[in-house]
């Protein structure tokens, strides 16, 4: 495979900071950059660029930029309002779904920090790989400074413009600019410019209440911990971390409902 020649799709009235773009299923592709604190989408359609049009929406700066479509062109962007508070916002730039064709949704914040907390946010990435899922960079400039990534994925039933997020939760990973987000038949894959990881959609499960012995969960203000014993007497765990139980290995998620027995039972 090679490249075409390049093409010229506008000349940015000063310096670009952010691209993302995507295409639908006629093959439009919507670019959008960062001029400041403006956000500019200019589409290409049958093949020919048209003309940049503003957002109408308002923030300061932006820090970074993500787009992905699905019924829309779906976009998460960080950066700082009008008072310099961090944040991370989401919103739709219309293709019929859920907004009006070339129209742009208000605001959405999915996380935020304040003026002058040393939390800032940056380089967003975005996928719909089965629903939306998002990364994100917080970064904090105070004593024992990081840059973290942090994700988070969207409900199952919910639109990108419903702004449903489950609460961010931090990746074990330092990087300055992010986790990119790609996927192909039932594996997502992320990279960075030091790393690439995959990971099945619809990882293995097992239910080991049966074999429930004793369960114990603490919780603490900054952490939580959990013990679970199960049965072993006919070594049905001898070999966790394959076949039936392939689910049980080091970085598996241990879900726990808690309930209670009355009269009538469980």
């Amino acid at each position: 495979a090679s490249f075409g020649s390049a093409t010229s799709v506008v000349t940015a009235p000063s310096t670009v900071g952010w691209l993302a773009a995507d295409f639908n299923s006629q093959g439009d592709v919507a670019l959008l950059y960062s001029v400041g604190g403006t956000i500019y989408v200019v589409k290409r359609t049958n093949g020919d660029w048209g003309s940049p049009t503003a957002w109408s929406n308002s923030v300061s700066a932006v820090t970074g930029l993500a787009c992905v479509y699905y019924g829309d062109w779906n976009v998460m962007l960080s950066g700082q309002d009008s008072s310099n508070n961090y944040k991370v916002w989401t919103c739709v730039y219309g293709d019929g779904y859920s907004a009006s064709p070339g129209t742009w949704s208000s605001l959405a914040e999915l996380t935020t920090s304040s003026a002058g907390s040393g939390v800032e946010f940056h380089c967003p990435y975005l996928a719909f790989p089965d629903v939306f899922r998002a990364f994100f960079v917080e970064k904090y400039t105070g004593p024992e400074s990081y840059s973290r990534p942090f994700w988070s994925h969207s409900l199952a039933t919910a639109d990108f413009i419903s702004n449903l997020w489950r609460e961010p939760v931090p990746f074990n990973l330092t990087s300055t600019y992010g986790v990119a987000i790609a996927y192909h038949g039932s594996y997502a894959w992320l990279s960075t410019p030091f790393g690439v990881w995959r990971a099945p959609l619809s990882p293995a499960s097992v239910e080991v209440i049966d074999d429930l012995i004793e369960a114990m969960a603490w919780t603490e203000p900054f952490s939580g911990r959990a013990t679970v014993v199960l049965r072993n007497d006919d070594g049905r765990y001898k070999d966790i971390g394959s076949g039936d139980y392939a689910a049980i290995k080091e970085g598996s998620e241990l879900l726990i409902y808690p309930g209670y027995r009355t009269a009538a039972g469980a």
